[in-house]
């Protein structure tokens, strides 16, 4: 007896399943997704997300974690957007930052933290832009810096501390220095105070001894260097130097009195001419140069009187 040969389905029977399915899959992914709370997991199966729904959309409380079911970060979304406070967590638990939200934007006092838990930094934001105080502290908890922000730009005074002493204050206007900046050594004794002019160096730098006392003073003219005054420790002025286009034109020394030692002037680095002086404040020598090489000599006695040429 022969046996009965199994008829195969028809070839548009086969398409129209497929077609079926197709649509019941692509139907079923259009379908916003329940409400309530919906999980996402990586490939190991672990939860990686936790997000709760309203109307198909993201609305309340979600969360988020590590591969080792470690919590990351959780907070609130309204309106589809991050409001409220989120937290971010270290492995372990611990809080890494705390920030608030309006509206999907950072607003009000953001924190962050070391993994030991201290406090990092500390501020304030107006609309997702920095606006108002930052604080920055070291691991030990002892303050590293002090900053105001208007506008996500520096504006305002700017501290700076090392081991909790104050090593710097300096003054800015939309990110940029501008005005006076005080450098402090380790005891907390002035050592510079600066003028600054859209970040470049304008006007007077004083600098001090470990007592206080004026040693240089600087002028500045557009970030370059004019001249630079020295002074004895009776704040009488030793040496002043003045420059052009960065180099050297005219140095010019002082008895501890304040009656004119020494002036040399010179041309692209090189001596072109050389006054010595009395005490008194009389010229006792001068001294013409060429190509660094001595040419001529005039000497004068106390009252001004020439008393000998000599010629090289």
């Amino acid at each position: 007896m022969k046996k009965k040969q199994k008829t195969a389905l028809p070839i548009v029977f086969v398409f129209a399943l497929l077609a079926v399915g197709a649509a019941v899959f692509f139907a079923l992914r259009a379908q916003p997704p329940r409400d309530g709370i919906r999980q996402t997991f990586y490939e190991s199966g672990k939860i990686k997300s936790e997000y709760t729904y309203q109307n198909g959309v993201k609305e309340g409380k979600f969360r988020e974690y590590d591969e080792n079911d470690n919590l990351l970060v959780e907070g609130v979304i309204q309106g589809g957007r991050v409001a409220e406070t989120r937290y971010d967590y270290y492995v372990g638990g611990r809080n890494k930052s705390v920030v608030n939200f309006v509206d999907g934007k950072r607003n009000g006092i953001a924190k962050e933290f070391y993994s030991s838990g201290t406090l990092h930094m500390e501020r304030y934001f107006q609309d997702d832009q920095l606006d108002g105080p930052l604080k920055e502290y070291s691991p030990t908890g002892v303050i590293e810096a002090e900053r105001t922000y208007r506008g996500d730009q520096l504006n305002g005074l700017v501290r700076e501390y090392l081991n909790g002493q104050l090593t710097a204050e300096k003054t800015f206007v939309n990110n940029k220095m501008n005005g006076i900046t005080k450098e402090f050594v380790a005891n907390g004794q002035l050592k510079f105070e600066k003028n600054y002019k859209d970040d470049v160096l304008d006007g007077i730098t004083t600098e001090f001894d470990s007592g206080g006392t004026v040693l240089y003073v600087h002028a500045y003219a557009n970030g370059e260097l004019v001249s630079t005054k020295e002074f004895y420790e009776d704040k009488r002025m030793m040496r002043l130097t003045r420059f052009e286009g960065g180099k050297t034109v005219s140095l010019t020394e002082y008895y501890p009195k304040g009656a004119t030692m020494r002036e040399k002037f010179l041309q692209n680095g090189q001596m072109v001419q050389l006054n010595e002086y009395y005490d008194t404040g009389s010229v006792m020598y001068k001294k013409y140069y060429k190509d660094s090489l001595l040419l001529k000599t005039e000497e004068y006695d106390v009252q001004g009187n020439l008393l000998n040429v000599q010629k090289f």
